[in-house]
């Protein structure tokens, strides 16, 4: 295999004189000789000026495809304009051109960007791409060791989300510098001496120079790297969930996760050794709108922005559109990542289109947190049963046993625990068992219907047989978990319920809700809803008494409350006093006087006024 078959058509190569005595060997079935070292000291020029070259031939990250990968490679290669690069200036050009176009880039304003970035650099860079598409092992791997290659006195820094996943990043380059043979033999002269700083956190190629910084250094964003400077910063991923393996319940990352990767971000210009030349790229998946992408691309405009997705029409995200990586992902595999995430979450993942804040049921800024709870609380559990696992014919869903304490002074919801496991009925009752023993449950309410019922009749028998008796009540069946969880909504929005910090299920399934792939634990949720109107805290009361009962909703839910079930001629004559009332604008007392007895006995006929 030749250069020219590893990099772009068009590479410019320089050969390295051949040292006196070299000898060329023989080839094989009559091919001619192969001169070992020419071929190399091609390569070794080629691999300098070609950062795709660099990474798929001599790295060896094979997987990498020329249409998919090869543009990112361009843009990064443009750190410092059009200099000492190895294609022509028009490959570079069309690929700004693209660039340009995919972002939205007024026309008219084309020319003066892409005279900038061929004279000056491209310094700002963000670049969304779909996950698994090698965005980490281009941008964070590859390009860093490049850069070192380049200039053996670079200072850089990597963040990530937290510091075991950056250094991890690190110990790949590591791996690299000490047991690629193919880069030791190219590039000895950068090759680190015992004299040269390599540990976890910081590891320093042969310099001439001598800095304080290494020449890869890594970081979370919790690591304080204050009074340290670099010519290059690399933000991947630094919002993200903890975990990097994603399986099909992907986690989201909470609005805390977010605005700390905003405000690291915004302290990063300082952290440059000269603000106008050195560069800052920001790489990353979309998790929500209001995210630190978005926060970029609409407040510093000056960033170059790269963004493609697993479906694409003209160079736009469609979900109807062409696949753009088909030697990664086919039909089949898209439609079964699609199923096994949840439309939201591959929406996010692998198209960097969130659903829009505002068209979010649950918005991330109402998940707000508590450490300790109250003490006094009145304690629900609620029980949201799946299909048993033996009868299920795919993977079966959840059983969620869930907790809430309510604080009767104040009104607030505290969420104190859930159980979430894909088990059998046996199991659920132990749970429920446990919850009661732990939160003194007051209630377990279970919806009653069909499967649930029978459910029911086992938990009565596991009662008697256990000496322990709950408070069961069979809670009324809506369709659907929607009648559940819409109703958690005004909670919600009214900042009157509270979540533990951990609970990150309950909060993605909220979040990403109606488009996720579950949404079990929400709806044990919503089945509470009914048991914390039937205990009115002191704050309710007093709101409900200083606003008066004075509108048609309070009066005839206090009507149904009643439980009237017959026809009484004071229903309507109740009724229509409050609505006097209300349109007096009525307050203490004037509607409360009417008499509970004048309520009792509702008819159903109060439909047809």
């Amino acid at each position: 295999m030749t250069i020219q078959n590893l990099t772009a058509p068009e590479s410019k190569s320089t050969l390295s004189p051949k040292p006196e005595g070299a000898v060329a060997q023989g080839g094989v079935g009559g091919a001619p000789p192969v001169d070992v070292h020419k071929l190399l000291g091609e390569l070794r020029t080629a691999a300098r000026q070609d950062l795709y070259l660099f990474i798929k031939a001599v790295l060896g990250y094979d997987k990498l495809t020329a249409h998919v990968h090869m543009p990112l490679c361009r843009l990064l290669e443009l750190y410092d304009g059009y200099k000492d690069l190895g294609q022509p200036w028009r490959v570079y050009r069309a690929v700004l051109r693209d660039v340009l176009r995919r972002a939205g880039v007024p026309k008219k304003l084309w020319d003066k960007r892409i005279e900038e970035a061929k004279t000056h650099g491209i310094k700002r860079l963000l670049v969304m791409l779909p996950r698994t598409w090698y965005k980490t092992t281009i941008v964070s791997i590859g390009y860093p060791l490049w850069r070192g290659i380049r200039d053996c006195n670079l200072r850089s820094l990597l963040a990530q989300n937290t510091h075991t996943n950056a250094t991890a990043k690190g110990m790949a380059m590591s791996q690299q510098v000490q047991g690629n043979e193919l880069l030791r033999t190219l590039y000895p002269e950068v090759l680190p001496t015992p004299q040269e700083v390599w540990s976890v956190s910081a590891r320093c190629l042969k310099r001439t120079k001598a800095f304080a910084e290494s020449t890869f250094e890594f970081a979370g964003t919790k690591t304080q790297v204050t009074s340290r400077h670099y010519n290059l910063i690399i933000e991947d991923d630094t919002v993200a969930p903890d975990k990097d393996d994603l399986g099909a319940d992907a986690i989201l990352p909470n609005s805390n996760d977010v605005a700390q990767a905003i405000g690291w971000h915004r302290l990063v210009l300082p952290l440059l050794v000269d603000m106008d030349e050195d560069q800052v790229v920001v790489v990353g998946t979309r998790w929500f709108e209001l995210d630190l992408l978005r926060w970029v691309m609409d407040n510093e405009p000056g960033y170059w922005t790269y963004v493609r997705a697993v479906r694409e029409t003209n160079g736009h995200t469609d979900a109807r559109g062409g696949i753009t990586y088909p030697e990664r992902f086919s039909d089949e595999t898209l439609a079964a990542l699609e199923a096994a995430m949840g439309p939201y979450m591959y929406s996010c993942l692998y198209m960097n289109q969130p659903v829009r804040a505002g068209q979010m049921t649950f918005k991330p800024e109402w998940m707000k947190e508590f450490l300790t709870e109250p003490l006094g609380l009145a304690t629900f559990t609620t029980v949201d049963l799946a299909t048993p696992p033996e009868d299920c014919k795919g993977t079966p869903d959840y059983n969620v046993v869930l907790t809430t304490g309510k604080d009767m002074d104040t009104g607030y919801i505290y969420v104190l625990e859930y159980s979430r496991e894909q088990c059998g009925p046996k199991r659920v009752i132990d749970l429920v068992f446990e919850h009661a023993a732990r939160w003194s449950s007051i209630v377990v309410g279970i919806e009653d219907v069909a499967y649930q019922k029978t459910f029911l009749y086992w938990m009565r028998e596991s009662m008697r047989s256990r000496g322990v008796f709950l408070n069961i009540q069979g809670l009324p069946a809506r369709r659907g978990n929607n009648g559940y969880i819409l109703g958690l909504q005004p909670v919600f929005a009214s900042g009157t319920i509270f979540l533990r910090s951990h609970m990150d299920a309950l909060k993605n399934e909220l979040l990403v809700y109606p488009l996720g792939k579950n949404d079990d634990v929400a709806a044990a949720l919503g089945m509470q809803l009914p048991l914390w109107r039937t205990t009115r805290a002191r704050r309710e009361e007093a709101a409900e008494q200083a606003q008066g009962v004075n509108d048609f909703d309070t009066v005839l839910a206090l009507a149904r409350l009643a439980g009237a079930n017959e026809a009484h001629r004071h229903t309507r004559e109740a009724v229509l006093d409050a609505a006097r009332g209300w349109g007096r604008g009525a307050n203490k007392g004037s509607v409360l006087k009417i008499r509970k007895q004048r309520l009792e006995g509702a008819t159903r006929g109060w439909k047809s006024w």
